[in-house]
């Protein structure tokens, strides 16, 4: 039916890019950003704008739940449209079958009358031949005698041809009477269905309702905790950067005082004592081979990085 789903899977991939966010370790630093950290506190031109972030952060939020009548009025006659087409078609066709049967017993009936006929046509045939017969037997084959009972066998004939004919009228005017009352038994249950689609079809369209109600209201809580996450970091984020910019412009003084105070070349050996350090204890995480390896596969990196502490590096390395 209808496809607006809301997943546990949503809610998972959007908490997993909050987490990645929020619980990012300073451990997780590389050597390269701990560089550039030491490089920015003894840098004159730091910027007091460069730690802040580039935009308020947006996570991912579900599209809301429309809800359109028409449409779920048309879903829900989607659902029922084969119940419905099966229920009528069963009302016709149960009819039909009844309206079938009665025009065979209307068949039959006739046939019957017919048959009837016929039997009595043999019949009266051979009484007046066997009563011609004696006549003829006795010497009165045209007699009045014999004539007047002839025609009242044909009189008898009469008599029971119109007996059946009345017994078939009957007969046929029962049937018909039934063909009239299965129609309107066919009407009346299709009118009866159609009451009993509409209050099923009225059902279908709650529940429909109901359940995208229901959805709607998880998405609009979901988009809802999303927004309160949104706010939540980016009130902290405002509240690092203001810390930053404090501590940047603090930095900058004292920086232009240890200057003015030592020279720059001393600063610069600040510097590189500092990311000499750091980098002693990064190399210290992986066996000599690997550390040799990096510091003199890559020294001109690490030349312009360290200056002369270059190479206490790689003697503290190589001496390991």
């Amino acid at each position: 039916m209808y496809q607006y789903k809301f997943s546990d899977e949503d809610e998972k991939r959007i908490l997993e890019q909050i987490d990645s966010t929020n619980n990012k370790k300073e451990s997780d630093t590389s050597l390269s950003d701990q560089f550039s950290q030491i490089d920015n506190k003894y840098d004159m031109s730091f910027d007091t704008n460069s730690n802040n972030s580039d935009s308020s952060i947006k996570f991912e939020k579900l599209d809301n739940i429309e809800i359109d009548q028409d449409k779920i009025k048309q879903d829900a006659e989607n659902s029922l449209a084969e119940e419905k087409k099966n229920e009528i078609d069963s009302i016709i066709n149960e009819a039909e079958n009844s309206k079938n049967n009665i025009n065979a017993s209307i068949e039959n009936v006739k046939s019957s009358a017919e048959t009837q006929k016929s039997n009595l046509d043999k019949l009266y045939e051979e009484r007046k031949q066997v009563a011609s017969d004696e006549a003829l037997k006795r010497g009165l084959g045209r007699s009045s005698i014999i004539i007047n009972q002839i025609d009242a066998f044909e009189k008898e004939k009469i008599d029971e041809y119109m007996a059946i004919d009345k017994e078939l009228s009957t007969a046929i005017n029962n049937l018909n009477t039934q063909l009239g009352e299965l129609e309107s038994s066919k009407q009346k249950a299709l009118s009866d269905y159609d009451i009993a689609y509409a209050v099923k079809l009225n059902e279908k369209i709650k529940e429909i309702n109901d359940e995208l109600y229901q959805k709607q209201q998880e998405v609009i809580k979901y988009n809802n905790e999303i927004a309160e996450k949104e706010a939540e970091y980016n009130l902290s984020k405002e509240k690092q950067d203001a810390s930053i910019k404090n501590d940047s412009i603090s930095q900058q003084l004292d920086v232009a005082e240890f200057i003015e105070k030592y020279g720059i070349n001393a600063l610069y050996s600040l510097k590189y004592q500092d990311k000499f350090n750091v980098a002693l204890d990064y190399f210290n995480n992986f066996n000599k081979a690997t550390a040799l390896n990096e510091l003199k596969n890559n020294a001109t990196y690490y030349k312009e990085q360290l200056g002369n502490k270059y190479y206490d590096l790689l003697a503290r390395m190589n001496n390991r």
